[in-house]
C-alpha cells in the first residue's frame, strides 16, 4: 500500500476497498496496463467533506502523479470500481483519462466523484478508483459470451472500433476447444489480424472457467491490452417468471363491468370521443375481447376533488371498482400519447390523491376541467406485453413481443415475428430478452431478470402469433387504415388470453434503413433525467455524440423527456441507438422528429427472391403486389409470346396431369382452356373458327370419347412366314401399364443447347414429357467448355428443374451421368 489510501500489492485487493472491477483484473495483471487503486475510503472521505477533501489530501494526489511520471507515462485514465457492480451496470459510471500531473487527476476525481453521486440513489454504495496507464488506441472494442451473444458459452461475439470512431460489424465466433492456456505471447499483436486472433484465444480461455465474461480491450498499435475484464457466474442467471409475482383470487377477476356506478361513465354512456373509449367500441365491433373502463369526465365531480371535498357518489363508486386493485389512467383533448397513469391502486385514498395532483397540473397546462378525463380499470396482469402493425390491403402482419408488460418495448430486446396471412407463414427472431419490465407483489413496475429459462424462450407461441395476426388484421380492415395494436398477453390466469388494448396510426416504417454516419466515439448513456440533464450542462460543446437510451422504471413513461431528449438530439445532430422495438411509442417520438435513430439488431426478414420467367395471367402481378410482394414483369413481344404461350400449354397440360380429383381436373382443364384463348387471339381466330378445324379432324380422325389406347404397331412383310393372326396384339380392356424410360439425353438435346445464353438464370423448370417417376430424385453432370461447369437436375411432381452452378473443383465421377451423349456410359439409359 501506498500511504492510507493507494493500494498496488495484490495481496491487499478487498472487494470493499477496491471495488469489483479492479478486483476482477488481479488473474489477468499481465495482460492489462499498469495500474494502481485508490480505495473507498477516499472517497468516503469526499463524500463527507466534497469541498475541501481533495485539497486536504493532495499529498495522496501527488502520490498519484509521482507514480506514473517516473515512468515516463504521458496519460492515464482513472475507472469507476464499484463495491457492487454487475454486467448490467457496464458503462454506468464515469471514466476520465488525463496526463497524471497534480491538477489534472483532481480535477478528474471530483467529476467522477461527483457523476457517481448524482447518478446513483442507493447511499451504501462505495467507489473505488482504478487508475491505470492510457494506451492511445488504433482501435479498441468488447469481447463478450453473455447469454444475449448465445445460450453457448463457447459462441462468442467481438465488437471494433478503430481510432477514427467507425465501428465495424460486430465478428461472432465459435471459441476454439483446444489452446486453451495463456501465454504472455498475446500481448503481441504487430496488426490488426494479429490482434483480432489474438483475442480469440483469449476467449478460448475464458470459455473454459465458470460463468460468461465481457471484456473490454485495446490494441495501440504494438500490444493488445486487456482493459477490463467482468465476470458473471451462472447462478446470476436464475430469473423470475413472468407475471409471477402479482397475485389476485382468480374468481375475482371477471372482465365483466360493474353496471350501478354514480358517477363514472361506461363505454355505452359516455359521450366525450376519448381516444381509449373509441379504441374498445372498435374491439366490440370486431368481435374481439376488451375489458371494462370507467371514465370520470363530470367536471363537476373533478372539482370537489381538487377542493378536497370529494363527492360521496365518487368514494362509494371507487369502493366499488376496488374489490380488485386499479389502474388510473388520464386523457385529455390534446390526445397525447403516454399521458400521466398510476402503478397500481389497492385504495380509494390513493385514487383522490391522484385524481387531484394529475387535475391541478393539466389546469396549470391551460386545460378545463371538461378537456380531460380519468379513466379507471381493474388491473390487468400480463405475462407478455405486444405491439402489432399491419395495413388493410397486405397479407403481412409485424409483431414485437417482450415478457411482462408492453413498456418493456420502449429500450429492451425483444422478439420480433412477421406473419403472412396468405401464406399462413411465420418469420421469427428470436432475441436474447435478459431483462423485462414487469410488475411485483405489490403492483410496482419493475426491471426483471428473465434467467436461463426465458430470456432466449419466445415469448410467442406460434398460434398466439395468429391470433394477433388476425385480431391486428381485423382492425384495420375495420378502421380502414394502417394500425399499431397494442395487446396484453396471459394464459391461465383468468384474464383473456388475447387482449387488445390500444391501437394508434403510429407506424414507423420498419425497414427503414439509416445512411448517415452513427459514430461511437462519443457514447453517452442515458438512464434517467438526471443523465439527460448533466447532457444538457455538458453538449453544447459542438462535438458530436451518440446517444445509448436505456431508461429506468422511473422515467420510461415520462413523454415530455422523451421530447425533449429528441428535440435535443435533432438541434446537436447526434445519433440516437436503442435496443427496444421500432413499433414503440419510443422509437416513434424520435424517428418523426426527424432524429437520426437506429434500433439495435433490427428485425430483418429474408424474403429470397424467386425467379420465374414463364407466362402467367393478365392481373397475376397486380394481385401479387396488393399482398405486399414487390413485382418485376414484361410484357412479351408477339414473336415471343407464341414460343410462351406454347411453354404455357405444356405447363398447364402437365398440371392437369398431375390433378387428383375431379375439381382439380376441371380447375386444371380450364387453365388449358385460357391459353387456348391466348393463342388463338394472337392468331386472330375465334373459339369457333378452332373448333371448327377440330371438328374436321374429328370427323376424319375420331375423337377421345371412345378411350382407345394405341398399345403397339408392327409393320408386315410382304412375304408371310408365319400364321396370319387374326389381331396383331389381344385387345386390352382398361389400362396397361406400359411405360418407356426416357434418355436423360431427350432434354439436354431439345431443351438446352445454348448454356452461354443462360448467363443470368441460375436454374430452368421442365415440363415432364412423360411420367419419370421411375427416375432417381436426382442427378449432377458435369458441364464443358459452358458458363457452368454442373448442373443438378431435380425431378418432382412439378417438372424438371435444372439447377446451374459452377463448382471450383471438378472430379470425374464414374458413377454420374454426363449431360452429352457422346460420354455416356449408358446410352440407352
Amino acid at each position: 500500500m501506498i500511504g492510507r489510501y493507494l493500494i498496488d500489492r495484490e495481496s491487499e485487493f478487498q472487494p470493499l476497498l477496491v471495488g469489483i472491477k479492479a478486483l476482477n483484473l488481479i488473474p489477468y495483471r499481465l495482460f492489462t496496463p499498469e495500474y494502481i487503486v485508490l480505495n473507498t475510503e477516499f472517497y468516503s472521505g469526499w463524500q463527507v467533506n466534497p469541498e475541501g477533501f481533495l485539497g486536504e489530501n493532495r499529498d495522496t494526489i501527488t502520490a498519484i502523479a509521482k507514480y506514473f511520471q517516473q515512468k515516463d507515462y504521458e496519460q492515464i485514465i482513472l475507472r469507476s470500481s464499484c463495491t457492487e457492480e454487475d454486467m448490467h451496470a457496464r458503462g454506468k459510471y464515469h471514466s476520465k483519462h488525463c496526463r497524471p500531473s497534480v491538477e489534472d487527476i483532481m480535477a478528474a476525481l471530483e467529476e467522477i466523484y461527483l457523476d457517481f453521486q448524482r447518478s446513483e440513489d442507493r447511499t451504501d454504495l462505495q467507489l473505488a478508483i482504478l487508475i491505470q496507464v492510457y494506451h492511445r488506441p488504433k482501435m479498441k472494442g468488447h469481447m463478450s459470451n453473455e447469454r444475449r451473444v448465445s445460450s453457448s458459452k463457447m459462441d462468442w461475439m467481438i465488437e471494433k472500433e478503430i481510432a477514427s470512431g467507425m465501428e465495424s460489424e460486430p465478428e461472432n465466433f465459435t471459441a476454439s476447444a483446444h489452446d486453451r492456456s495463456l501465454e504472455l505471447s498475446l500481448l503481441n499483436a504487430q496488426n490488426a489480424h494479429t490482434s483480432i486472433t489474438n483475442l480469440k484465444k483469449f476467449a478460448a480461455y475464458f470459455s473454459q472457467l465458470a460463468g460468461v465474461h465481457h471484456v473490454e480491450w485495446v490494441w495501440d498499435g504494438q500490444k493488445l491490452w486487456l482493459v477490463q475484464v467482468d465476470q458473471q457466474d451462472d447462478d446470476a442467471y436464475e430469473g423470475t417468471k413472468p407475471g409471477s409475482e402479482w397475485k389476485v383470487e382468480r374468481k375475482k377477476i371477471s372482465g365483466k363491468a360493474i353496471q350501478d356506478l354514480e358517477v363514472f361513465e361506461t363505454v355505452d354512456s359516455v359521450t366525450n370521443p376519448w381516444r381509449k373509449i373509441e379504441n374498445i367500441r372498435t374491439f366490440i365491433a370486431c368481435g374481439l375481447d376488451y375489458w371494462p373502463v370507467y371514465i370520470l369526465e363530470n367536471a363537476t365531480v373533478i372539482e370537489s376533488v381538487l377542493a378536497d371535498t370529494p363527492d360521496v357518489s365518487l368514494i362509494t363508486d371507487l369502493k366499488k371498482i376496488l374489490v380488485l386493485p386499479i389502474v388510473i389512467r388520464t386523457e385529455t383533448v390534446k390526445k397525447d400519447s403516454m399521458s400521466p397513469r398510476t402503478d397500481t391502486i389497492s385504495t380509494y385514498q390513493e385514487a383522490l390523491k391522484f385524481i387531484k395532483e394529475k387535475a391541478a397540473l393539466f389546469i396549470q397546462d391551460g386545460l378545463q376541467t371538461d378537456q380531460f378525463c380519468f379513466m379507471i380499470h381493474q388491473f390487468i396482469s400480463s405475462t407478455a406485453g405486444t405491439l402489432a402493425i399491419t395495413r388493410p390491403n397486405t397479407q403481412v402482419v409485424r409483431i414485437d413481443s417482450i415478457w411482462g408488460i408492453v413498456e418493456g418495448l420502449y429500450y429492451h430486446p425483444y422478439d420480433s415475428f412477421e406473419y403472412n396471412k396468405g401464406k399462413d407463414s411465420i418469420l421469427k427472431k428470436i432475441r436474447c430478452k435478459s431483462q423485462y419490465v414487469d410488475v411485483d407483489a405489490a403492483g410496482y413496475w419493475k426491471i426483471k431478470p428473465a434467467g436461463i429459462k426465458y430470456d432466449w424462450r419466445a415469448s410467442l407461441s406460434d398460434d398466439q402469433v395468429r391470433r394477433i395476426a388476425h385480431d391486428t388484421d381485423l382492425i384495420a380492415k375495420y378502421l380502414r387504415k394502417p394500425v399499431n395494436v397494442m395487446f396484453f398477453i396471459n394464459k391461465g390466469n383468468g384474464y383473456p388470453e388475447i387482449l387488445p388494448w390500444f391501437y394508434s396510426d403510429e407506424i414507423t416504417e420498419v425497414g427503414k434503413v439509416y445512411e448517415n454516419f452513427l459514430s461511437v466515439k462519443n457514447k453517452v448513456i442515458i438512464r434517467s433525467r438526471a443523465d439527460f440533464e448533466r447532457l444538457k450542462v455538458t453538449g453544447n460543446d459542438g462535438i458530436k455524440r451518440n446517444l445509448f437510451i436505456d431508461l429506468n422504471v422511473k422515467d420510461l413513461r415520462d413523454r415530455k423527456l422523451i421530447v425533449e431528449m429528441a428535440d435535443f438530439a435533432k438541434a446537436h445532430d447526434y445519433t440516437v441507438d436503442i435496443k427496444g422495438s421500432m413499433l414503440a411509442h419510443a422509437f416513434y417520438v424520435f424517428d418523426s422528429r426527424g432524429v437520426n435513430i437506429r434500433c439495435i439488431d433490427p428485425f430483418e426478414a429474408d424474403h429470397s427472391i424467386k425467379k420465374y420467367y414463364k407466362l402467367v395471367r393478365d392481373k397475376i402481378p397486380t394481385m401479387i403486389g396488393s399482398n405486399n410482394e414487390n413485382v418485376q414483369s414484361y410484357r412479351a413481344t408477339p414473336e415471343a409470346l407464341l414460343s410462351l404461350l406454347k411453354d404455357k400449354l405444356v405447363e398447364e397440360a402437365n398440371e392437369f396431369k398431375w390433378a387428383r380429383t375431379d375439381e382439380q381436373n376441371i380447375e386444371e382443364l380450364a387453365d388449358v382452356l385460357e391459353v387456348i384463348r391466348g393463342v388463338c387471339k394472337l392468331y386472330d381466330l375465334g373459339l369457333d373458327d378452332l373448333e371448327q378445324i377440330a371438328d374436321e379432324k374429328r370427323e376424319k380422325r375420331g375423337g377421345f370419347e371412345e378411350g382407345v389406347v394405341l398399345v403397339a404397331t408392327q409393320e408386315q412383310s410382304a412375304i408371310k412366314l408365319k400364321a396370319e393372326q387374326t389381331e396383331l396384339f389381344e385387345q386390352a380392356e382398361g389400362s396397361l401399364d406400359v411405360k418407356r424410360k426416357p434418355t436423360l439425353q431427350m432434354f439436354a438435346r431439345g431443351a438446352i443447347d445454348n448454356f452461354k445464353s443462360l448467363t443470368e438464370i441460375d436454374h430452368i423448370m421442365l415440363p415432364y414429357i412423360n411420367n419419370l417417376a421411375v427416375l432417381k430424385d436426382s442427378f449432377r453432370y458435369l458441364l464443358k467448355n459452358e458458363p457452368f461447369n454442373a448442373v443438378e437436375v431435380e425431378y418432382h411432381q412439378g417438372g424438371i428443374n435444372l439447377k446451374f452452378e459452377v463448382l471450383d473443383e471438378v472430379v470425374n465421377d464414374p458413377s454420374q451421368l454426363s449431360l452429352y451423349p457422346s460420354d455416356a456410359q449408358d446410352k440407352t439409359n
